[in-house]
């Protein structure tokens, strides 16, 4: 589930439903991942969306520049 509020030019990608309460990891300035109870990734959030996911461009555009990986030791 994805959810847009132009007022706020936000976006959040919900990956799992009834996560219950997260920890919140800023990826960069405009991109925050929470992180469910059991170090689960189950939301993305993205400030200034319209232009992180293009929607400001004629031909949208979705582009990762890096990959933040989580590893058990």
């Amino acid at each position: 589930k994805i959810t847009y509020d132009p007022e706020a030019d936000a976006a959040y990608i919900y990956l799992a439903e009834n996560h219950g309460e997260v920890t919140t990891v800023k990826a960069n300035e405009r991109v925050f991942l929470d992180y469910g109870a059991a170090d689960e990734l189950v939301g993305v959030e993205i400030l200034d969306a319209s232009h992180v996911l293009g929607f400001d461009r004629a031909h949208p555009e979705i582009k990762i520049d890096r990959a933040l990986a989580v590893c058990a030791t």
